[in-house]
């Protein structure tokens, strides 16, 4: 009986996993007198397709994690060129920094606590924290398309054709053999290269590759 309650009490206090964040996409009050709004998942090919009008003006959606290329990519279009506006961000519920760079990419990097915030004490560093990244990066289509920087933190997209988002994460976790205060994986560096092996593919590649 006491070894079960040990063995609950380590896995309980011990083995915590956290979502690691989230990818906001804010379309507008535009977007809210939508018709015609469709979802599909394919279990087949591991694609989500979503499509809706506004309008005259038809949008898609589509979304797949590829395991070829360890990334999660999703793809904005509509049937009208210069369609597609949205402000992105990326956030979580872990402590966490969000910095832009080049006006087309975002990076969230954070720590995730060995333990629930209410089995912590006090404020002190815990040396057993997990490190990790989150990198988003974007390809975009237009004409007149144009990407912004928002308080640092967002980016504004306007006048798209398409726009192709690419997400890249990783961790300081090494094995459950070493200490995360002993690790020294650098996750934002895997995360970005990760992503730049992406850089020259098409999404039609990203797809094909995925499928």
């Amino acid at each position: 009986h006491l070894f079960l309650i040990h063995e609950l009490s380590f896995y309980i206090h011990h083995k915590v996993y956290q979502p690691l964040g989230d990818i906001n996409l804010e379309f507008g009050a535009t977007h809210q007198a939508y018709d015609s709004y469709k979802r599909k998942l394919d279990l087949h090919t591991a694609t989500v397709l979503v499509t809706y009008n506004i309008g005259e003006v038809r949008y898609m959606r589509e979304h797949f994690c590829s395991n070829p290329h360890q990334v999660i990519v999703t793809k904005i279009s509509a049937n009208i060129p210069g369609q597609v506006y949205c402000t992105m961000s990326l956030s979580s519920r872990l402590k966490n920094t969000v910095t832009v760079t080049n006006a087309n990419e975002l990076v969230m990097e954070g720590i995730c606590p060995s333990q629930r915030p209410s089995l912590r004490k006090g404020n002190s560093t815990d040396v057993s924290e997990i490190k990790f990244a989150a990198v988003l990066g974007l390809q975009i289509g237009g004409n007149t398309a144009k990407a912004t920087v928002v308080n640092g933190q967002q980016l504004r997209l306007d006048n798209e054709d398409w726009v192709v988002l690419v997400v890249a994460a990783s961790s300081s976790f090494n094995g459950p053999f070493v200490n995360p205060a002993d690790s020294e994986l650098d996750p934002t560096s895997i995360a970005l290269n990760t992503l730049n092996l992406t850089r020259n593919l098409t999404y039609d590649q990203l797809k094909a590759a995925h499928l």
